[in-house]
């Protein structure tokens, strides 16, 4: 019963964190099309006059994938650096 708690809860959370994820982009993707952007494009593909959310919608993707990382390492540090772990 605990394994079957435990996938449903995980289930629930994957889920709303990939709803929120997907609504969140729909959002930033509207904010940077309601906003006209004329002029010169800087490095990052972007025009200079379009605003900062336009920067967002560009680099969100690279900062979640970033925070995944970071989150999953002190994980696995944490779960290296307990006491009487066994190595093999």
């Amino acid at each position: 019963m605990l394994i079957v708690s435990f996938s449903v809860g995980l289930a629930a959370v994957l889920t709303l964190v990939s709803l929120t994820l997907v609504y969140a982009r729909r959002l930033l993707d509207w904010l940077g099309r309601s906003r006209p952007s004329f002029g010169r494009v800087n490095a990052l593909g972007v025009a200079r006059n379009a605003g900062a959310v336009a920067v967002v919608v560009r680099l969100a993707p690279i900062g979640g994938a970033f925070g995944l990382v970071a989150v999953g390492l002190l994980l696995t540090i944490r779960a290296l650096s307990q006491p009487g772990l066994p190595f093999f």
